[in-house]
């Protein structure tokens, strides 16, 4: 039986250099004899510890563990539950113990060095005052692959997190009840101890909390989808790279899944970005309305909060009258069923920017949108309204968000937008006095009848002012547009 952990002293008399490394995952990993087994050595210094702890992709074989997992590197701090940890050893001792153990396999030979004096933890260093340490239990080859690593003396124990034991305490008392990991809690690697006070730089590795992260629409907590048959969900991820997860579209009053899809965390720039991402896409073709919600899975287990769903066709339409108006004008009925913008152009090549509304909500039933112009107009002018999606979901119209469609062509309305007469002050009328006492004799003024409305935002400040439109080609609509123009403006 191995030594009480409250009663086995720090100082370790074996040689050994361990690291331990979160490998992302929970794909099988075999359990043969993948590598030659590695021989004792006289070579190494007595009594060196080394620990280092890193992630590595999912599917990464034991036998081809990338460059930078081994002693020389800097640890990573954090692990998932379902990462694969390896802990790579260099110990003389554990070498001669594993040469002579018995077993079909390195891993079964390691497995039973276990249960002697060479004994290998992976042990919390924060626990609560009310419980023991939690304790992976290295023991069972069940849950361990072991290949030689390159060095003397050197191996891999990669440990499967999902399948593998973690107990309160020493994992050879079998009254001790099995543990989950979770997250915030701390381990570290060494050889018959428990670490009293602080472990050594770069022996600990903390349990991380895994998330999902679906944003909804710009200051929405609704995440919108087209009834298609590849529409997309995407979000941010807490999540070990390469971890597969499962995005469902569930009715939120009947809990049925209405569509799934299987998706891959992955890295932002597909480099060592350190934020991940995920995309699904999920057949809505019969599906319509509010009422849902997207929940994501990994292993069976739901991360992060369901998400508020609704799914419309990307639908806008517009219209609105002449007016009379120096500084703006309103768009009478705007429908933006995904939220958006209301832009507005002077038809014309190039079609001037005039103003865009502020942020319009998601919503199917009409409503009156008020426009600023930039500067006063003082002529008739056509006036041409564009319906625009948020594309990236920042509230601010700018050269990313794109026109609603109808048919392949954007959603248009157009009015004609005239200032106000000017009107003139009468001259006053002396009285027929024989001597008129002098006063002031009135002159002819002009008044501006329109106030400057607070209607709207201005331009913003990356639309061009040469008058060119987010999201529009030189065919198409601007072709439109000048049709439009042609048509001559006309007089309210």
């Amino acid at each position: 039986m191995p030594q009480s952990p409250r009663t086995v002293t720090v100082v370790t008399l074996l040689v050994v250099t361990a690291t331990l490394l979160p490998v992302v995952g929970v794909a099988t990993v075999g359990h043969g004899d993948t590598a030659e087994l590695n021989s004792p050595t006289d070579t190494l210094p007595r009594n060196d510890t080394t620990v280092r702890l890193h992630r590595v992709p999912n599917g990464t074989s034991p036998t081809s563990l990338p460059d930078h997992v081994g002693l020389d590197e800097p640890s990573d701090p954090v692990f998932f539950p379902g990462d694969r940890l390896v802990v790579t050893v260099q110990s003389q001792a554990l070498a001669r113990n594993v040469s002579n153990a018995s077993g079909a396999s390195l891993t079964e030979r390691f497995a039973a060095t276990q249960t002697n004096g060479s004994r290998l933890w992976v042990t919390q260093t924060n626990p609560t005052p009310q419980q023991e340490p939690k304790v992976v239990d290295l023991s069972d080859a069940a849950n361990l692959t072991v290949v030689a690593g390159d060095r003397p003396a050197t191996y891999h124990v990669v440990v499967d997190t999902w399948a593998v034991e973690t107990v309160y305490g020493d994992p050879a008392d079998a009254e001790l009840h099995a543990a989950e990991l979770r997250p915030e809690e701390e381990f570290y690697a060494g050889f018959d101890e428990f670490p009293d006070g602080e472990p050594p730089m770069n022996r600990t590795i903390s349990v991380g909390t895994a998330d999902i992260d679906v944003p909804g629409g710009y200051r929405s907590e609704v995440y919108r989808l087209q009834p298609e048959a590849n529409a997309t969900v995407s979000g941010d991820a807490v999540l070990p790279p390469s971890t597969p997860v499962t995005v469902e579209l569930v009715n939120a009053t009947t809990g049925r899944v209405v569509a799934s899809d299987r998706a891959t965390v992955e890295r932002t720039d597909g480099g060592d970005s350190t934020e991940f991402r995920f995309t699904a896409g999920l057949n809505l073709t019969g599906e319509y309305g509010d009422g849902y919600e997207l929940h994501v899975r990994s292993n069976g287990t739901g991360i992060g909060d369901a998400v508020p769903a609704a799914v419309h066709p990307r639908e806008a339409s517009l219209s609105f009258r002449n007016d009379t108006a120096r500084w703006g004008t309103t768009v009478e009925n705007a429908t933006l069923t995904w939220g958006g913008f209301v832009v507005l152009r002077e038809v014309g090549d190039p079609a001037v920017f005039l103003g865009a509304s502020s942020y319009v909500y998601p919503g199917t039933e009409p409503e009156q949108v008020g426009v600023q112009f930039d500067d006063a107009i003082d002529e008739p002018t056509t006036v041409v309204a564009v319906a625009y999606r948020d594309v990236d979901r920042d509230g601010e119209f700018d050269q990313a968000d794109e026109p609603y469609l109808h048919n392949g062509e954007p959603v248009t309305a157009m009015a004609v937008v005239e200032p106000p007469e000017e009107t003139a002050t009468p001259t006053a009328t002396p009285t027929s006095s024989a001597t008129p006492t002098p006063r002031d004799v009135g002159t002819t003024a002009t008044t501006d009848t329109a106030t400057t409305p607070t209607l709207g935002m201005s331009d913003p400040d990356d639309t061009d002012d040469d008058g060119s439109i987010p999201g529009f080609g030189v065919s198409g609509t601007l072709a439109a547009l000048l049709a439009l123009g042609a048509l001559g403006v006309r007089r309210r």
